[in-house]
């Protein structure tokens, strides 16, 4: 099951999704931790012909994926420290 992603994550991911570097290296974790969604992602981009579309497309798709993956992380912390 998907977690629900808490508002708390949101406010803490927004200043660092601004942070170039965290990009690059979030991606870089994407691929390889799950290369399959990664690869149906970043192919999933040839239905657009514009490249501010593929863009805003990859933008959109990864945020999605960071905002789970990361509040699965807080969730799985929760329950480890009971909180």
């Amino acid at each position: 099951m998907l977690p629900v992603v808490t508002r708390e994550l949101v406010e803490s991911l927004r200043e660092s999704a601004k942070d170039k570097n965290f990009i690059e290296s979030s991606w870089v974790e994407m691929s390889i931790k799950n290369l399959e969604l990664f690869s149906a992602i970043s192919d999933s981009t040839d239905v657009f012909t514009s490249r501010p579309a593929k863009e805003a497309f990859l933008r959109g798709a990864f945020l999605t994926w960071l905002l789970l993956y990361k509040q699965d992380e807080v969730d799985d912390m929760n329950e480890s420290w009971g909180a």
